[in-house]
């Protein structure tokens, strides 16, 4: 049986951008045996909901949140975590920072495709920013999970 893959999304308060990932790849790997995904934040308060934001994109493209809440990120789930995806540059830094040994497993959620025209951008924060950022939050992991996927397939042949 193949060993399970633990993906990480993080984000600074888990609250838009990585619980997002989180519920876009739990969908997209739902039929796929021996993925476990999860989100955290580098700033997390940890136990509140998403953004109505971003449980309303999800809803209207029928992607369950379902058990969503947020949560600090912590040793064990680094630990844990078999890919960890970051949504900027910076958290990616903070996490290396903190967990050297992190360093070989975290990347950038778009560190495998093109967005804006460059491969590796940052992802931006919506909160506060009005439904539209959320929208284009959405597109942006729309792009970027696949390639996600694709990375971690190859990886752990």
């Amino acid at each position: 049986m193949p060993e399970s893959k633990h993906v990480l999304f993080v984000c600074t308060g888990n609250l838009c951008r990585s619980p997002m990932a989180e519920a876009m790849f739990r969908h997209m790997v739902q039929d796929m045996p021996g993925y476990v995904v999860d989100s955290a934040g580098v700033c997390a308060a940890g136990g509140e909901f998403p953004s109505l934001e971003t449980l309303e994109i999800l809803a209207a493209r029928g992607i369950l949140s379902d058990g969503l809440v947020s949560k600090p990120l912590t040793k064990a789930i680094i630990k844990r975590s078999t890919h960890i995806f970051t949504m900027t540059d910076m958290h990616r830094r903070s996490i290396v920072k903190m967990y050297p040994k992190a360093d070989r497993k975290t990347y950038l959620v778009t560190e495998f495709c093109e967005i804006n025209g460059r491969i590796g951008s940052d992802i931006p924060d919506p909160i506060g920013l009005g439904m539209a950022a959320y929208e284009e939050l959405y597109e942006m992991l729309k792009a970027a999970l696949p390639t996600v996927f694709k990375f971690i397939d190859q990886t752990s042949r």
